[in-house]
């Protein structure tokens, strides 16, 4: 097919307007960007002003042990802001439907500690588990983790 026959094409035109367009779009975000600010999980912040903290966990691994299938496990796991500025845990995510985990939604200020209820429900589960939850904190790193192990009869 002849080079200018491709060129004279509408559909090509399209196509390389588009890309050109995406390019030049991409080069000038950090020209129109804004560094003051910084995306620091679900809220927007100054650089500088952002409340980045620590956290520490009673246990950060819950070993169950043996369990019957359809009981629903549970365990109260000690949440203490180790760093100098308020903790806040956005949200808690289970690896599957199984798990579950309830925690303050308050800020928690430094030094002081408050419950984290974990929860995990072993109907239609058998033999060895294992699952996570992923705590989303104004910490650094943003998520923290915590093991669920037990051994399903």
């Amino acid at each position: 097919m002849n080079m200018r026959r491709i060129f004279s094409k509408t559909w090509f035109q399209i196509i390389v307007a588009g890309t050109i367009l995406g390019v030049v779009l991409i080069l000038a975000e950090d020209y129109f960007s804004d560094d003051s600010k910084a995306y620091n999980g679900p809220v927007q912040a100054e650089k500088g002003k952002a409340f980045v903290t620590s956290i520490k966990l009673s246990e950060d691994i819950v070993d169950f042990g043996k369990s019957k299938e359809g009981d629903t496990l549970s365990r109260e796991i000690i949440v203490t802001n180790s760093g100098n500025d308020p903790l806040f845990i956005y949200k808690s995510n289970g690896s599957c439907d199984c798990i579950a985990a309830r925690a303050n939604k308050e800020l928690i200020a430094p030094g002081d500690t408050t419950l984290l209820m974990v929860y995990f429900d072993t109907k239609g589960r058998k033999g060895p588990q294992l699952r996570k939850i992923e705590l989303t904190c104004n910490t650094d790193p943003a998520e923290v983790f915590i093991t669920l192990k037990t051994d399903v009869e």
